[in-house]
């Protein structure tokens, strides 16, 4: 497109220029006709001479550049005299002009009162190779009018301005031709680093991405698509990465679950048993099937949290979440200010509540001798919600570490035993607040004290009132 543009564009000031190339050799042309036609008026008219009362006509001087078409006439319309060469009836282009011979004052003699004066040939003025009569006045007129016309054909100038256009045209077209050449050429080179560049790109399999595409030259704007591409690679390849590990992790929390349940139904089934021996059995594998279910839960959790940006329209009290926390006692919460309940936030009450169980659950798992507190204040563009607990703390180098998907830390962290689970609360919990535009990040205890501290961001919405 932008191509067809640029010649198009291109073609638009040849027009323009072509055009005002004719123009202007038109007017140079019909500049020279009207210069050659007043040339030869002032001939004429210098030409001619009243001397009494007989006036003829000095054609001695003939002018170079002038009109060669010219006649002289009586007011009434009777030749005087004209040029030798014949009028042609078309492609003409003339000037008139009248001329008064004598006084303006008294009689003027009229083409039939002229006559012509008796002289000898020798004594005759030649116009164009003949001779030219001289007229004399009747004696009680005192001056002649009489009509001077001059003329020029246009054929030259018209077939002249017929060669420059057809010139033109030819040069329009030559141009335009080498135009789409250049351009042509132009855009195949500058997309030839792109052609190499597709090539490299389809070179990047699943199986391999560690390839990269390499600078393919092409200038400033091609490296800087190899430069984001690659970037783009580099986040495609690391979130293939952790797609793999989770689906590695995965399937080991599965397979001890299953491992379980095949060992349960093997060993039933080894031998004839009792009723209460099945029921046993039974009881054992339910155990393990609900293992699975809180498993296959929590992924499914976690894949679907990302399309909670997705639900329009749907907003929250932050009074309303304060309540669920304290009418379920998973915290001590610490005093909030009536203008900061009445906030507004976007998102489903009932996922951010979620997220909020998930944080507060695993903070009295790791203190189980003390509830977590919760701090609520004000921050930049929005609220900062602080899930405190009093545990063992969780080491710097593993506080981003435990919000992926499937991980949990070593037992040393906690004086209790591991807590049942699966690591994917706190994944979900992290995935739904950073859909809703928040966070969710660990850090050490802000007063120094034993424990760690998650912490909730939540962005503004508008402010509102309970009614």
């Amino acid at each position: 497109r932008l191509t067809l543009s640029a010649l198009f564009v291109l073609a638009g000031f040849g027009l323009l220029a072509g055009v005002l190339v004719y123009r202007s050799t038109h007017h140079s042309l019909q500049m020279g006709l009207e210069a050659a036609l007043d040339t030869r008026m002032a001939w004429i008219i210098a030409a001619l001479e009243l001397d009494g009362l007989e006036f003829e006509m000095d054609a001695s001087l003939g002018p170079v550049d002038a009109a060669p078409h010219w006649r002289v006439d009586a007011v009434d319309g009777r030749n005087l005299w004209r040029s030798v060469t014949e009028w042609p009836e078309q492609s003409l282009v003339h000037k008139q002009e009248t001329l008064v011979l004598g006084t303006e004052q008294g009689r003027r003699a009229q083409g039939t009162d002229l006559a012509v004066a008796e002289i000898g040939d020798e004594e005759r003025n030649s116009v164009a190779g003949r001779n030219v009569d001289a007229y004399f006045l009747p004696e009680e007129a005192e001056s002649v009018e009489l009509v001077l016309t001059v003329g020029a054909s246009t054929l030259a100038m018209d077939q002249e301005l017929d060669v420059l256009s057809k010139r033109l045209w030819l040069m329009g077209a030559v141009s335009l031709a080498v135009a789409v050449i250049f351009f042509a050429l132009l855009i195949h080179v500058q997309l030839k680093p792109l052609s190499r560049m597709a090539v490299q790109a389809g070179e990047i399999s699943p199986t391999d991405t560690s390839k990269r595409i390499q600078g393919a030259g092409g200038g400033l704007e091609c490296t800087r698509l190899a430069t984001a591409l690659n970037h783009m690679l580099d986040r495609l390849a690391q979130g293939l990465e952790r797609e793999r590990g989770f689906a590695s992790a995965a399937a080991h929390q599965l397979r001890t679950p299953l491992a379980q349940l095949r060992l349960e139904v093997e060993v039933a089934l080894r031998r004839e048993r009792k009723g209460e021996e099945y029921r046993e059995s039974l009881a054992g594998i339910l155990v393990d099937v609900m293992k699975m279910q809180q498993l296959v839960l929590g992924l499914l959790s976690l894949a679907r949290e990302g399309n909670i940006g997705a639900r329009a329209g749907k907003s929250f009290l932050l009074s309303d979440l304060l309540a669920i926390v304290e009418a379920n006692k998973w915290a001590r919460l610490e005093p909030v200010a009536e203008e900061l309940r009445a906030l507004r936030f976007k998102g489903d009450l009932a996922q951010v509540e979620s997220a909020v169980a998930n944080v507060c659950a695993n903070a009295h798992a790791y203190a189980p001798g003390k509830l977590p507190e919760i701090f609520i204040h004000e921050q930049g563009q929005g609220i900062v919600l602080v899930v405190a607990d009093t545990g063992p703390g969780v080491p710097g180098e593993d506080q981003e570490h435990i919000f992926t998907p499937l991980v949990r830390l070593d037992p040393v962290r906690s004086d209790m035993p591991r807590p049942e689970g699966f690591g994917l609360g706190l994944s979900v919990a992290r995935a739904t607040m950073r859909a809703l535009g928040g966070d969710l990040f660990c850090r050490d205890r802000r007063d120094g004290g034993n424990g760690a501290e998650f912490v909730f961001l939540f962005p503004y919405q508008e402010a509102s009132t309970t009614t």
